[in-house]
């Protein structure tokens, strides 16, 4: 056992394999923190996507200046997310 703990030694110390535990670690820990932040992603995300579909809607019927599109945008990026993220009722 001692001779194959040192022949495996300078091997399991390579550049190679410190890449591959790096690369596995990080995928752990990206795997756990998707899984925990899936739904405030998906909130978010859909959020930005709502607003700018109703923005770029209205655009078509209204002319609007640039700087208030920039705003319309962040305020219902807003109450998109905070109208996803309020408690439900169930019944």
């Amino acid at each position: 056992m001692l001779l194959l703990t040192r022949a495996l030694t300078p091997n399991l110390l390579s550049a190679s394999w410190m890449v591959a535990v790096v690369f596995m670690v990080g995928g752990a820990l990206g795997a756990s923190l998707l899984f925990q932040l899936f739904d405030l992603g998906l909130m978010v995300l859909s959020a930005i996507i709502g607003a700018y579909l109703v923005l770029t809607g209205l655009m078509s019927l209204v002319d609007f200046p640039g700087q208030f599109f920039t705003l319309a945008l962040v305020l219902l990026i807003g109450a998109g997310i905070a109208l996803q993220m309020r408690p439900r009722r169930r019944k």
